[in-house]
């Protein structure tokens, strides 16, 4: 088969197996500050997770109908929808909890104190197999509410917790019009990162979200690029303000983009038996659908972020695949011509790049060709 067939949007995928104010900043030693409801149940307002060395927690975000606009690559876009209730981190990640679950800090931070957020670490060491996330999940699994795992968030969540949920004040900045109150930036940090939650937090009591650095979130709304939200301690004003994102097309590790955590409900696809042969099961939803009747998010082959929708020419480019070096016939990966790229003959996903695998979990893959 010519690599050029690999490149169609992907949609099934195969089972291998069967306070209402501001709040004044945290502590400087606290990975989590707030206070826990007993038993981690859903519902509660804030939970609480061990891993051993430090805590981390998460706050209720009660959602709802929104309607947001937002400034990316300098157009106005407007996004509406509903959103499922959320839990999302107080505080960016830091470079201790990091370490409690992967057994060391990133090599090359601007600092990496324990108390500093988490960087130089890029959207695989995040999400992929072995990855912070995979790991995360399985050392907690005992304490989750059932059906949930941390995950990053999509640019949806982050956004309507920056601005505050439903008890937004419709603030510039993410609790506050004055900068200064909220977030380390360009005129503030002194060129360096700071340790995480020493601002004021915003309506939800989350801090950093203006500023120290920016987050990397699950997936784009617009064209399968990653989007990084918040501003950093290089930024400038404008940047920091709450409906500024931007794109970041190759997801590699930078000392200016961190980490915040959801704690979401995970769809649960199910296994189908369609009689074949094999015995191969389908799932009975797409990638990135919540229920079986949802489209679900699109996938060129071998790429594990999805996008919504290809609207208003919004779709494959070679220019921007993952696995091309900006055009057609320079393909490095999954290429059976040489009239495309680098042959490599390989038809079969590696595991690191499967959406099914990486979105859904171990027991998950894309369909081979054959197989469909």
């Amino acid at each position: 088969m010519k690599a050029i067939a690999f490149f169609y949007t992907l949609a099934a995928s195969v089972m291998l197996a069967a306070t209402a104010g501001l709040t004044v900043s945290c502590t400087s030693d606290d990975d989590n500050p707030v206070s826990p409801s007993d038993n981690n149940k859903w519902g509660a307002a804030q939970l609480e997770f061990d891993l051993g060395t430090t805590k981390i927690g998460a706050k209720m975000v009660e959602g709802g109908e929104y309607a947001m606009q937002f400034e990316r690559d300098g157009e106005v876009k407007t996004f509406s929808g509903t959103l499922s209730d959320y839990y999302i981190a107080p505080v960016e990640l830091s470079n201790r909890a990091w370490a409690a679950v992967m057994g060391s800090k990133p090599e090359g931070q601007t600092n990496d104190g324990d108390m500093y957020p988490v960087t130089m670490v890029s959207y695989n060491d995040i999400t992929g197999p072995g990855g912070f996330l995979e790991k995360l999940n399985e050392m907690v699994k005992d304490q989750l509410p059932e059906g949930t795992k941390f995950m990053l968030p999509n640019p949806l969540q982050w956004q309507y917790a920056a601005m505050g949920g439903k008890r937004s004040k419709g603030y510039t900045y993410s609790g506050s019009n004055t900068i200064g109150d909220v977030a380390w930036y360009k005129d503030n940090s002194d060129a360096t990162v700071h340790p995480i939650g020493q601002k004021q937090g915003n309506e939800l009591e989350l801090h950093d979200m203006s500023g120290n650095v920016r987050e990397m979130t699950s997936r784009s709304l617009d064209n399968g690029k990653i989007i990084v939200c918040g501003g950093d301690w290089t930024s400038d004003a404008k940047s920091c303000n709450v409906k500024q994102s931007v794109f970041d097309t190759s997801g590699t590790a930078s000392e200016t983009i961190g980490i915040r955590l959801v704690l979401a409900a995970v769809p649960q696809p199910e296994a189908v038996d369609l009689g074949l042969p094999s015995g191969t099961k389908w799932a009975n939803m797409n990638v990135g659908a919540e229920k079986p009747e949802d489209y679900g998010l699109y996938f060129t082959w071998g790429e594990t972020v999805g996008y919504s929708d290809t609207s208003d020419g919004r779709s494959f480019d070679w220019a921007s695949y993952k696995w091309c070096n900006g055009s057609l016939d320079t393909q490095t990966k999954y290429c059976t011509s040489s009239s495309y790229g680098t042959v490599d003959n390989k038809t079969v996903l590696d595991l690191e790049d499967d959406a099914a695998y990486v979105n859904w979990g171990s027991s998950w893959r894309m369909p081979t060709i054959t197989e469909i």
